[in-house]
């Protein structure tokens, strides 16, 4: 009775260790094919040409006098001049911000030599005044030609004029919508550029595997520039959005 016990238990354990031996031989099977999966792997890549639509210059001014008073005086006199040369040019009056004047103590350094060296002392010249103006408008050209003209036209009216370059811009609902343009148009050219490498290799494209977005660029049209953070050009009106996309291909 114990023999036949025993040899049933042992032709049980050998089926058992049968069992797994194909189990783990269809799972190293699956995984093999899996692992074996043939794929490609491309750059997709597209550029596009923008015009910039608004534009933002800032512009500061500044005055010293003997005291407070008249250095603030001053630069609203100054601030009204520039506000209606803006205006007389074509710039509007809610196109134009003006920040509160602020002043404060103006001093120079004054060396003198005597027999033990060179001495230098703070010497008191007045106070600044200064203030910021600063326009935004949708009429790109304006402002680019206003830049150009009015430091010499303003400067004439005995007036410190100290202008930054104008900021250009593409606005920020139409950069939305152009984004995800440039990527469709990016994922495009990398399928074709993965059609094209599996046809001289005798295969075909099956499907998308897996595809990730590199950085948006804008940036001047004839850059070079390229950061891995990106890069936004506002030096010019006229510039180019680029953007490259990796993308790995099944192939049959």
């Amino acid at each position: 009775m114990f023999k036949h016990l025993n040899f049933t238990v042992l032709i049980a354990t050998v089926i058992s260790a049968l069992t797994l031996v194909l189990i783990v031989s269809m799972g190293l099977g699956t995984y093999y094919k899996l692992k074996t999966k043939s794929t490609i792997s491309v750059m997709g890549s597209v550029e596009k040409t923008i015009t910039s639509d608004r534009a933002k210059w800032n512009i500061g001014i500044s005055r010293t006098m003997k005291t407070t008073t008249e250095a603030v005086e001053k630069i609203e006199i100054d601030s009204n001049t520039i506000k209606q040369y803006f205006l007389d040019q074509g710039i509007k009056a809610g196109e134009m911000t003006f920040s509160p004047a602020s002043s404060a103590e103006q001093t120079e350094s004054v060396c003198t030599q005597n027999q033990n060296g060179q001495v230098c002392n703070n010497k008191f010249i007045g106070f600044t005044a200064s203030q910021t103006i600063t326009i935004e408008s949708e009429d790109v050209n304006k402002i680019a030609e206003l830049s150009e003209k009015a430091s010499f036209e303003i400067a004439k009216k005995n007036i410190s004029f100290m202008p930054q370059n104008p900021e250009y811009y593409y606005s920020y609902e139409k950069l939305k919508t152009l984004k995800v343009e440039v990527i469709s148009l990016a994922g495009a050219n990398a399928r074709e550029r993965a059609e094209e490498i599996a046809l001289k290799t005798g295969a075909k494209i099956k499907g998308l595997s897996e595809a990730s977005m590199g950085i948006f660029q804008i940036t001047p049209i004839n850059s070079t520039d390229f950061s891995d953070y990106g890069v936004y050009d506002t030096t010019t009106i006229d510039k180019k959005i680029s953007v490259v996309l990796r993308a790995t291909f099944v192939l049959e």
